[in-house]
Parts: structure tokens; C-alpha cells; sequence
């Protein structure tokens, strides 16, 4: 293996149950300011997700799921761009206790920085800033990693194949080289179908490979199996 390919949410990164209840409050407050009603601002919400994960050829994420969110509001695409990067930078910060470091992956990430690229494949749902904010949260510095996905250079998301591609033709990888290290098979098992292959997080202490170059464990695990490569 020569590149790890690393997933942030929670294989970095652990969050707390509330987190999704506290993100919705906090942006129905945010819109509430601005005098959006609470009907209209789950719309806007739904909206921004939709965009997301509705891929059109082209069109960077970001700006998918402004245009949706714009219409919503009533506003045009521009605006509705600006809205959501401003709506995200205000809510986000305030989400911290919702999150923690995980241990086990600071002390791999001390070790794999040392004898590889690292690659920040999270899933490319929110701009830079706040993605390298959780990195901050994760008690990691952004900086060691050589790219970091984000919803302003990626048109595509997780579960899709096509994401890995993206990521793939992007950085000019050479798939079997890669190592996609997550906690999701619905989310980061696909890499193995753009031919990258894939260490799933488990309770395992010894790597366990459940199909051809698919491998399961703890982070020891992951570390005895990059030792042998």
C-alpha cells in the first residue's frame, strides 16, 4: 500500500446521539433570525440534503445543493450559495460537544503520517472550514493530510462508486496502491468496486480478510496488516 485513504466520521472522529437534533435546532434557529417560518426551513433543510445526494453531471456539490436550497428561499442560486456557507459557519461551531476524539485513531494516525500519504476521504458533504474543524475536534491537524474532500472540489458523494473515482482520476492514484480505511460498509465498502481495497473498523485484533482484499479489525489490526505489505 502506498496512499491511506481515510473516512473521518466515525473513524476519526465519534459523535454523540444528539447531534443530528442539535444540527436541525440550531439551523431552524438560524433561519428563524431571518424570518424563515419553521414549515419553510425544514423544506430549505431537506432541500440542502437532496441536493447533496442527488448527483448532475458537472455541478460541484456545493452548488447542487445551494440551487435547491435557493429555491426554497426564494432567492437566486448565488444567494442561496452564500446562505448556506454562512448558515453552516454559524451553527457548526457551536455543534463541538456533539463530537469526540477516538484514541485508538490518534495514535495510528502518529504512526501511519510518519510512512504515507493520507488522504481525507469524508464523505464531501460540507465545505473545507468545517470539515478541517472536525479534523481539529478529531485532536488532529489538518495539515498532514494531502487532500481533503470537501463539497466545494468533489460532484460526487458517498455511498457512490463514483465518489472513489472521482477521487481516484483527482490525485491520479493508482487504485490497488490505495488503502480505503472506514467504518461503513454501506459508505466505504463501494471503494473496493473502483478497485481501491478496503479495511473496515471492527472489534477484531487481527486483520481478517472477509473477501478478496477486504479486511476487517481494530486499529492494530490495521497496523499488523500495513507491517506485512
Amino acid at each position: 500500500m502506498k496512499t491511506l485513504l481515510l473516512d473521518l466520521d466515525g473513524t476519526l472522529l465519534g459523535s454523540r446521539k444528539r447531534l443530528h437534533v442539535s444540527f436541525v435546532w440550531g439551523t431552524l434557529w438560524w433561519l428563524a433570525r431571518r424570518r424563515v417560518g419553521p414549515v419553510k426551513a425544514l423544506r430549505a433543510l431537506h432541500e440542502l440534503r437532496m441536493g447533496i445526494e442527488n448527483h448532475e453531471p458537472g455541478i460541484l456539490n456545493s452548488r447542487r445543493a445551494a440551487r435547491r436550497f435557493a429555491r426554497v428561499l426564494g432567492v437566486d442560486d448565488e444567494r442561496g450559495y452564500e446562505l448556506a456557507v454562512r448558515l453552516t459557519n454559524d451553527v457548526f461551531p457551536g455543534l463541538e460537544r456533539c463530537f469526540f476524539p477516538i484514541a485508538e485513531a490518534q495514535e495510528f494516525i502518529g504512526w501511519a503520517q510518519q510512512r504515507y500519504p493520507l488522504i481525507l476521504a469524508t464523505n464531501a458533504v460540507w465545505p473545507r472550514p468545517i470539515v478541517e474543524l472536525r479534523v481539529r475536534w478529531a485532536g488532529l491537524d489538518p495539515g498532514i493530510f494531502r487532500f481533503i474532500a470537501n463539497n466545494d472540489v468533489m460532484h460526487h458523494v458517498k455511498p457512490s462508486v463514483e465518489y472513489y473515482q472521482e477521487l481516484i482520476d483527482l490525485l491520479k492514484l493508482t487504485p490497488g496502491e490505495a488503502l480505503m480505511i472506514g467504518d461503513s460498509v454501506r459508505k466505504d465498502l463501494p471503494a473496493r468496486k473502483a478497485g481501491i481495497p478496503v479495511f473496515l473498523l471492527s472489534r477484531e485484533s487481527e486483520p481478517v480478510e472477509v473477501e478478496d482484499r477486504v479486511w476487517r479489525g481494530d486499529f492494530g489490526a490495521l497496523k499488523k496488516l500495513l507491517e506485512k505489505k
